[in-house]
């Protein structure tokens, strides 16, 4: 991506992939004239098995596949690891349950909470190249922990008067522990000495409350006020030197934030002209804080001294419908935000980076436009977003000021139409275009259309539909009609 001279010495250990995935995914829902109960579970499996080819051969024509090599009078060293064969299982298990009363004045009170549970989640290494190698490492990626969160609200509704009160409680907990073992068998045997841990709990509270309060018939001021707290606990990372298990652990972090909103729209009939700002925060996850790991020849370092996200936003919104049948909706929104956190993988030494981005302003504008009816059953959607995201402060790395922002296009399209040719078919057409976008701070990727980086493109996709009594539904769809190849690489 940056057009510097590389080796490419074949796909490593990690890169070739023949996986089976099996989702199971059921939905239930409830209603009578007073309340509405809804519920979801969802249950994904995934077995896989990865390997490693190298191009190299040595002079009697043999694979080669670790050792030092000579190119150019310069000598380079393969790692044992870099083409070692893996195998691997990951089982999910997500629920979910919505209830809400349904009266039309008065008082309602809804829930929502869901349940994220990581079964299993296992990987087995070889640390040598050859597959029938016996040694090996098990990495357990956090079988037994997961997250959950809940939602409360409570919102008040009445004809005499002219406001709409909300008022809700929010938490949420994110378990993280992650074990690498050593192993005489990496196929089958039994988990051996502790190589490397990582471990950390958040937990996030938030009380909030929004008034829609109508001024007019044709005024309407929403005001909304966030308050949250957050915790980051039991923080540490483990690894072994010399035979011993040595332990770092972190301190216990807690941050406070008021997040204030305010709304001002206009709908005089025929439109409507809406004005928003407010300011919002995300703190960091327990992974960026805590999960460091070294996967072969690959390298994550964690922050455990990350600074929450610090955003205020506006957005000026005008929405109308012309001729009965044409909807149309433009935005022009501005984002500045402090301490944006940036995930940055460095290719050269295969290292990954969690840091803070002192200052990134985001300006935009979205148009988004429906038609019904213009050809006979014929639907068509259409949207464009314009952005232009500029890191405009980063102390940690000055020579990226004034770049662009990590994976935002600069330009983005789809056109969609769906055509009913019958009570129970319909034929889709979709063409989607993205721009230039970047994966490193400083802009250096500048080579979009080579593995590491990611292109810019134009695809169209269909899809053929038929529904069976209203409740069934079968498709059959072709993705990027045109062949076109373009990469989309994410770290």
């Amino acid at each position: 991506p940056r057009k510097q001279p590389r080796l490419i010495l074949g796909p490593d250990g990690g890169s070739l992939e023949d996986s089976v995935q099996d989702q199971i995914k059921g939905k239930l829902a409830y209603e009578n004239d007073l309340f509405r109960v809804d519920g979801q579970l969802g249950y994904w499996v995934n077995d896989f098995e990865r390997e490693g080819r190298s191009f190299l051969r040595d002079p009697s024509g043999a694979t080669f596949t670790r050792g030092n090599i000579r190119v150019n009078d310069l000598v380079y060293t393969v790692p044992a690891t870099a083409f070692g064969p893996q195998d691997g299982r990951e089982e999910h298990l997500l629920s979910a349950i919505t209830a809400r009363t349904l009266r039309d004045r008065g008082w309602n009170v809804s829930t929502v909470a869901s349940l994220y549970d990581i079964g299993e989640d296992v990987l087995r290494s070889s640390i040598a190249t050859d597959a029938n190698a016996q040694a090996g490492t098990i990495a357990d990626g956090g079988s037994g922990r997961g997250w959950w969160n809940v939602d409360v609200q409570t919102s008040y509704r009445s004809d005499e008067l002219p406001h709409t009160l909300t008022f809700g409680y929010y938490h949420s907990r994110y378990e993280l522990g992650s074990k690498t073992y050593a192993t005489s068998d990496w196929r089958r045997g039994a988990r051996g000495a502790l190589t490397a841990a990582s471990q950390g709990v958040t937990t996030q509270r938030a009380l909030y409350t929004q008034d829609a309060w109508k001024l007019a018939p044709s005024w309407t001021a929403t005001a909304g006020l966030r308050f949250e707290s957050w915790e980051a606990s039991n923080g540490q990372r483990q690894r072994t030197e010399n035979g011993a298990v040595v332990t770092a652990r972190y301190a216990d972090l807690d941050e406070t934030a008021v997040s204030p909103k305010l709304s001002l729209a206009y709908a005089p009939g025929g439109y409507v002209l809406r004005y928003t700002v407010g300011h919002g925060v995300r703190f960091a996850t327990a992974s960026e804080l805590f999960q460091g790991s070294q996967s072969g020849t690959t390298i994550t370092n964690n922050n455990p001294h990350l600074q929450p996200e610090d955003s205020l936003s506006h957005d000026l919104t005008l929405e109308t419908t012309l001729a009965v049948r044409h909807e149309v909706r433009v935005s022009l929104f501005h984002d500045d935000v402090e301490d944006s956190i940036a995930q940055q993988l460095n290719q050269t030494t295969n290292v990954t980076n969690i840091q803070n981005v002192d200052r990134v302003v985001t300006t935009g504008l979205e148009f988004v436009y429906k038609v019904k009816g213009l050809l006979p059953n014929v639907v068509i959607d259409a949207n464009l977003s314009l952005v232009n995201s500029k890191i405009e402060e980063n102390s940690a790395l000055p020579v990226s000021e004034g770049k662009h922002w990590l994976r935002i296009p600069r330009a983005r399209a789809n056109l969609v139409a769906n055509w009913a040719f019958r009570p129970q078919w319909n034929l889709n057409l979709a063409a989607r275009h993205s721009g230039r976008q970047f994966n490193e701070l400083d802009n250096s990727d500048v080579n979009s259309k080579v593995f590491g980086g990611t292109s810019q493109f134009t695809t169209l996709d269909t899809r053929l539909g038929y529904t069976w009594r209203e409740r069934f539904e079968l498709g059959l769809g072709v993705e990027n009609l045109t062949n076109e190849e373009y990469y989309a690489f994410h770290p």
